[in-house]
């Protein structure tokens, strides 16, 4: 084996910044790429993988969690995957010294340790979610964003997520208004014997990761009436411990704008030639002309970059390019109006073609990264946060 097996803090940096980057490079470039991760860091790819075009700085961050490779200096010591208990500091005695802030334990708390931590942590908050105060329709709720859970004594029914608890609750407790209701009454028919008013009510508030705290309560639960977001978690068996919850929400701020500079070390490729991760995360599209258009998010991303590629149906973007950028009208069809003419569509394709697109893979945080990211940047054609 020529890799070392043990890296500072800032080597691993250093390493992880060029996987970035390698990962959307042109294949001339990851090779110069990989050379300079060798001939710098002394790490090779090779040792860990047949596959060296594909490997990523989360196969890295994999790596140091199962103990193939160690840093000296961080938190990911060894083969542990918890959150690192808080280490006991021997006091010493400074002289003419000038007083120290002290430092928080979020501290140690980054954006690729949440990548990579991210069941750990969402396994933390909903065990949060699952032990808070029971609460009852028609109760005045917190208008923060964050998750609720509906449960009836003690079996799980339905996870959701909210920018305003208080409104989404007030319009689940109508029945002509209220989804997971509707899913209960279709669900079990003539034997559906419970009212809304019989539901429990949990809440937590979530400044980041509310949309994976939905998917992984769906499948961990598991609940019976979420009909979508179905298999977007795997299975998490580990128990969470250390409150890393709190500790990851208490620097939410700080994680976004980690992620923002993650995904800029990125490097910009075609629309037509993009190998978009099969992942759920962010993307951010720019047109050669027109600068940036627009920024999603997914639960998996190469799909949705296939469905932008496809029909306008399925294509809020494609619409959008459309009637705001093409000044097309839409057309309506069996009572959708969704399509444009075979022309149209054509001429939408040629736009896409001047177009690039930045990808990246998020496993926590890609709702709130999205929103922070188009309020800051007002893209052209997002319409959601775009106010």
């Amino acid at each position: 084996m020529k890799s070392k097996r043990k890296y500072t803090q800032s080597e691993m940096e250093g390493i992880r910044e060029l996987l970035i980057e390698k990962s959307n490079a042109s294949r001339s470039r990851q090779k110069s790429l990989r050379g300079k991760i060798r001939t710098k860091f002394g790490f090779y790819i090779s040792d860990f993988t047949l596959t060296a075009d594909a490997f990523t700085h989360s196969d890295l961050d994999r790596l140091i969690s199962n103990g193939r490779i160690q840093i000296v200096d961080s938190i990911l010591q060894s083969s542990a995957v918890e959150f690192p208990k808080k280490q006991v500091n021997v006091p010493t005695v400074a002289i003419e010294s000038k007083p120290k802030t002290p430092r928080n334990n979020t501290d140690k708390i980054t954006w690729a340790i949440c990548q990579e931590l991210s069941d750990l942590i969402l396994a933390d908050g909903l065990e949060k979610l699952k032990t808070a105060e029971k609460q009852h329709f028609g109760n005045t709720y917190t208008r923060t964003y964050g998750n609720y859970l509906f449960s009836n004594s003690g079996k799980p029914y339905y996870i959701g997520e909210s920018k305003n608890l208080n409104n989404r609750l007030k319009q689940h407790s109508k029945e002509s208004t209220s989804t997971f209701f509707k899913n209960y009454l279709r669900k079990y028919g003539s034997q559906a014997y419970l009212e809304i008013t019989d539901f429990d009510i949990q809440l937590l508030k979530t400044s980041i990761g509310r949309k994976e705290v939905e998917e992984f309560g769906i499948v961990n639960l598991p609940t019976i009436l979420n009909k979508f977001q179905k298999g977007k978690r795997k299975r998490f068996s580990k128990v969470p411990g250390n409150s890393i919850w709190e500790k990851v929400q208490q620097c939410s701020d700080r994680l976004i704008a980690e992620g923002e500079k993650d995904l800029f070390l990125l490097e910009s490729i075609s629309w037509e030639n993009a190998d978009i991760p099969n992942s759920p995360g962010l993307y951010y599209i720019e047109h050669d002309n027109d600068g940036l258009i627009y920024i999603g998010e997914s639960s998996n991303i190469r799909d949705r970059y296939k469905t932008h590629c496809g029909t306008t149906y399925f294509s809020a973007l494609r619409r959008h390019i459309g009637t705001d950028l093409l000044d097309f009208e839409l057309q309506t069809r069996n009572g959708k109006k969704r399509y444009f003419s075979e022309s149209e569509d054509l001429s939408i394709n040629r736009y896409q073609k001047k177009c690039s697109v930045k990808a990246m893979t998020i496993y926590f945080g890609r709702f709130e990264l999205e929103e922070y990211l188009i309020r800051k940047f007002n893209p052209r054609l997002n319409r959601k946060e775009n106010k």
